[in-house]
């Protein structure tokens, strides 16, 4: 019934989705009818970070927000809170968050913790190695993750299986430590990847700027994340990032300047993005790193975001 109600308008993806987009009386955020979920609905929609229990709404929506409103107002009345708390309010439109009172006056975004730029130092871009037959020299993708469902795992196996198949000289390196629940499904999948030279896994390293160093790109097909330590620190270090576009990766990189973005939960997008990244030169790739350094370094330098909350606390103390 919803659906019915939507106006907005619809296109087809170079990936074959039927999009529907964003209008102001728009209910749910995006709707793909050209993809399934796992409750076979048919369709499939933006969710908060991976999850399709939590459907993400437009907030522009006038009654979406009266909805919302409503249900607040009745907590307060029934239940006499004083207050309500934001969970993942980066995720939250901003306009919206200003009508109801939770942004007052003149607002500033802080870009998370920030990362180091004295310990993560740029490191020049790695030439191709020589170590494998095909004349292109060895490429390395390296992951940093939990081997976990919503680290997207299952979608990096299929894409450096798809991968490795046509460019035998490509190469997953994967940092990360098994979770003891899903140890049994993944560990099976990590030995034949590795078997056929797919994958090389490495487990739980305290070396990672060794790792980062020596990698052509990093991939992170996280379902959802805060602000990304991983693609900051790659960036850092002066490597393209290729990540899901979500909230917290997509922050990190400017797509398709020190970055390539691809859709989450997509194995297929994923394997897109890592073949146009292997059509660029080593060149193209060197300068990939370098804007992601740039970047980095005008946005979330450390001492810059620290500097940011002492001054909104010192603002605070002096009022």
């Amino acid at each position: 019934t919803n659906i019915q109600k939507c106006s907005c308008t619809c296109q087809k993806s170079k990936q074959g989705y039927l999009i529907f987009e964003i209008s102001p009386k728009t209910i749910i955020h995006v709707l793909n009818f050209y993809n399934n979920n796992e409750y076979n609905d048919g369709f499939s929609y933006d969710n908060w970070g991976g999850y399709n229990l939590l459907v993400k709404l437009n907030q522009r929506n006038p009654e979406v927000k009266n909805h919302i409103f409503d249900a607040i107002r009745f907590w307060v009345e029934e239940f006499d809170i004083d207050g309500i708390r934001l969970d993942a309010a980066d995720v939250l439109d901003h306009d919206f968050m200003k009508e109801k009172g939770c942004v007052i006056g003149k607002t500033r975004i802080i870009s998370g913790s920030g990362v180091n730029l004295q310990e993560h130092e740029y490191e020049a871009y790695p030439e191709a190695g020589a170590d494998q037959k095909d004349a292109g020299g060895q490429i390395r993708f390296l992951s940093i993750m939990r081997l976990m469902k919503s680290k997207g795992i299952e979608e990096l196996f299929a894409a450096a299986e798809a991968i490795h198949d046509q460019f035998p000289h490509v190469v997953f390196q994967l940092l990360g430590a098994y979770e003891e629940e899903s140890r049994s499904q993944y560990e099976p999948v990590v030995k034949k990847l590795e078997k056929c030279g797919a994958l090389e896994y490495y487990g739980y390293r305290d070396d990672v700027p060794d790792f980062l160093k020596n990698c052509h790109a990093v991939v992170h097909p996280s379902y959802h994340e805060g602000m990304s330590n991983v693609l900051l620190e790659a960036a850092a270090t002066g490597r393209p990032v290729l990540a899901s576009n979500v909230e917290g990766c997509r922050n990190t990189f400017q797509n398709g300047i020190s970055g390539i973005a691809f859709e989450v939960k997509s194995a297929d997008s994923l394997k897109e993005a890592l073949e146009r990244f292997l059509t660029f030169s080593h060149e193209q790739r060197s300068e990939m790193g370098k804007q992601g350094r740039k970047f980095v370094e005008a946005n979330f330098d450390r001492r810059l975001v620290v500097k940011a909350y002492l001054e909104e606390l010192q603002s605070v103390i002096l009022k």
